[in-house]
């Protein structure tokens, strides 16, 4: 019998998550989807960016990338359009240089990925705070989502007309 998971107190946080392995995105955005959390994924820091320019998130999650820390520039536009964000950086595997690069340039966090999705759940909500913020006055990326989606059948319903 599988036990229901409580629906998370921060059910209105925005997150992005930016990660150049399309599995791994899946694999998180599945898992925290499952969990009740909206999340905004791309597997293209270039549209990470764009959706930063965007959107307003509260948590952003950013893969490093290689050695040369591509992710970087995500990091420093967060910073700079969202500094009340919290923003992860995700590694394949700890590098030091790295770790202080980012860590000046201001990431909350430099975690590990870990091979199980959901290992990383309880680090993700420690960083969702409460939300007490007015609405925003950026559009919100799941509706806008949702609107696209719907406006690209209503040629075809109006056409049955």
């Amino acid at each position: 019998m599988q036990q229901a998971h409580k629906k998370p107190k921060c059910v209105e946080s925005r997150i992005l998550w930016v990660d150049e392995d399309s599995q791994e995105l899946l694999n998180h955005s599945m898992a925290l989807g499952y969990r009740g959390y909206p999340i905004v994924a791309s597997d293209a820091y270039s549209m990470g960016l764009f959706l930063l320019e965007r959107y307003e998130f509260d948590l952003i999650v950013v893969s490093q990338g290689g050695p040369s820390f591509e992710g970087r520039c995500v990091l420093e536009r967060a910073r700079q359009l969202a500094p009340h964000s919290q923003v992860l950086i995700l590694a394949n595997h700890a590098d030091v240089g790295v770790y202080l690069k980012a860590m000046d340039l201001g990431t909350t966090d430099y975690l590990e990925k870990r091979p199980d999705p959901s290992a990383l759940i309880p680090t993700i909500e420690k960083y969702l705070r409460p939300i007490d913020r007015p609405p925003s006055q950026y559009p919100s990326p799941y509706t806008e989502l949702l609107s696209f989606r719907t406006d690209a059948h209503e040629p075809a319903a109006r056409h049955r007309e």
